[in-house]
């Protein structure tokens, strides 16, 4: 069995790219099950009026996407430079 570091030479290799960048859309796959878990969690612990369920969803969708935006560039940065 190959080492971790070899592993991740050979999926440097074959992508031409850090693995840290071929792998950063899998995060998205983990996101939005997330996003939806936490929405019927919160909808369901709240008992709240659809307003304001419909603002925190919103609002987790707005932050979500502004924490993938920085790893995004972070990962940009990393595999630039």
């Amino acid at each position: 069995m190959p080492s971790p570091s070899r592993r991740l030479q050979a999926a440097q290799s074959k992508s031409g790219r850090p693995p840290s960048a071929a792998t950063a859309p899998l995060l998205m796959i983990f996101v939005v099950p997330t996003i939806l878990v936490v929405a019927l969690v919160g909808w369901i612990a709240t008992g709240l009026s659809w307003g304001t369920v419909v603002l925190a969803l919103v609002f987790i969708v707005v932050m979500t996407f502004a924490v993938l935006l920085t790893i995004n560039r972070l990962l940009a940065d990393d595999a630039g430079g």
